[in-house]
């Protein structure tokens, strides 16, 4: 019973798998811009390659026999091809991308396929968008070499200048490094619709709160009207001259204000607009490299954005590490009184009482500051147990604390604290302490 549950869902994967594949390389075939070099039609992003990878990443090994035949039947359909040829541009597709992905799955572990945008990014972008567009272009050239192919595919294995075979490697950059992320948040959302959701709550939503309302649809405004100016069949020495550096300003100013995933699904839908209606993007490139620098240009901004996102986010984390230690005492590790400054509204309506520690300040001028730090902590060990979820304890400068407390008997709670603080002694180096407590 269990053999065959597991048989159904893995037909149920294979199934799902074998169908989103067929279906989006064919999509992805149909919206991939193209261009004309030396009378042969170019890919300026091969968006198969981001189909592939995208239902590996969702799917992991058990997408890689649905990839296999998926890619095998749309080659056969859309070439007519033999079986031989078929196979053979089949493995020179897929077989640099599995190994790749078998690389990270064998560097990154089993969560290879998990935190795209936020963790091991380096490590995919080498292997991913390094190492797989070079592996495939090399494969095709050997491929190339021993067998051949139809005329309207032969310039791709080989049989073309050598501009032709620089965009056909930077049509594959293209693919991976500005719309992979484009596809895989498609597919994941086909294949579960509820991630739609989390997609627009977590990166999404935060965008358009109030504080970044205002900023967020003044600049989708402003790309809107960019790329309307820029796709639209009027052509203008000016708007391509004067316009097209606006357009990477614009996406520069939204990296420390829009989470990374949005801006970089913006950034993909918007380049994709630019290479397919490129009347006045493209105004006055007349010649294949002029082409490729453009796609140069694209590729090396993408890396910048996400290197400047990677770095905007971790002098985020460091101001809020600094600000944190900031608010917290470097020996005891408690809140210090700046701490109580910032959070008036948290202890509204709570009582406030002043633990003093008698002969504190003489026992740490004999026994040393280690001895007051640890005399500190053994106070807190103790009053911790005896405070509610929502109260704290704060360090104030010299020889008090301050206990935030609350809900009724404020006063007889704190004797109570008073009273078995004075009933333990504290211990330093087999020492025993008199400590003496007041509290107010």
């Amino acid at each position: 019973m269990f053999v065959e549950h597991n048989l159904i869902k893995n037909i149920k994967i294979f199934t799902l798998a074998f169908t989103l594949t067929v279906v989006l390389i064919q999509l992805s075939r149909f919206i991939s811009p193209l261009a004309i070099i030396h009378s042969s039609y170019i890919f300026l992003a091969w968006m198969p390659l981001c189909v592939m990878l995208s239902i590996l990443f969702i799917f992991g090994w058990r997408g890689v026999v649905p990839v296999l035949c998926g890619m095998f039947c749309t080659n056969l359909w859309n070439f007519h091809l033999s079986f031989l040829q078929t196979a053979v541009m089949l493995g020179s597709q897929t077989f640099v991308v599995l190994c790749a992905c078998a690389i990270l799955r064998w560097q990154l572990g089993t969560r290879w396929r998990y935190g795209l945008t936020s963790r091991y990014v380096w490590q995919r972008l080498f292997w991913l968008g390094l190492v797989t567009p070079i592996g495939i272009k090399c494969s095709m050239y050997l491929v190339g070499s021993f067998f051949d192919f139809p005329l309207k595919i032969s310039t791709f294995f080989g049989d073309a200048d050598a501009i032709f075979t620089v965009v056909d490697l930077l049509s594959l950059f293209t693919a991976v490094l500005i719309y992979n992320m484009l596809f895989y948040y498609l597919t994941r959302m086909i294949v579960s619709p509820h991630f739609a959701q989390i997609l627009w709550r977590r990166d999404i939503a935060p965008s358009l709160g109030k504080e970044k309302r205002a900023f967020t649809l003044s600049w989708l405004a402003a790309l809107s009207v960019l790329l309307l100016l820029l796709c639209t069949p009027y052509e203008n020495d000016f708007i391509a001259g004067y316009l097209v550096p606006v357009f990477f300003i614009i996406f520069t100013l939204g990296v420390g204000n829009l989470r990374y995933p949005f801006l970089n699904l913006t950034w993909a839908v918007s380049t994709l607009c630019l290479l397919n209606y490129h009347q006045n993007f493209l105004q006055g490139v007349e010649t294949e490299y002029s082409l490729a620098f453009i796609l140069a240009v694209l590729i090396s901004f993408s890396v910048c954005l996400l290197y400047m996102v990677r770095i905007y986010h971790r002098s985020e984390w460091l101001n809020r590490r600094w600000h944190l230690q900031a608010l917290t005492d470097p020996l005891t590790l408690l809140p210090n009184f700046r701490a109580l400054e910032q959070a008036p509204e948290q202890e509204a309506g709570k009582s406030f009482c002043c633990l003093r520690i008698d002969n504190l300040e003489f026992m740490s001028r004999h026994y040393g500051l280690m001895m007051r730090v640890h005399c500190i902590r053994s106070i807190c060990r103790t009053l911790l147990p005896l405070m509610q979820e929502n109260e704290k304890l704060y360090q104030l400068p010299g020889s008090e604390l301050l206990l935030v407390l609350s809900g009724p008997e404020t006063e007889g709670r704190l004797q109570h604290m008073v009273n078995i603080l004075n009933s333990r002694q504290i211990h330093w180096n087999n020492t025993g302490l008199d400590m003496g407590y007041g509290a107010a």
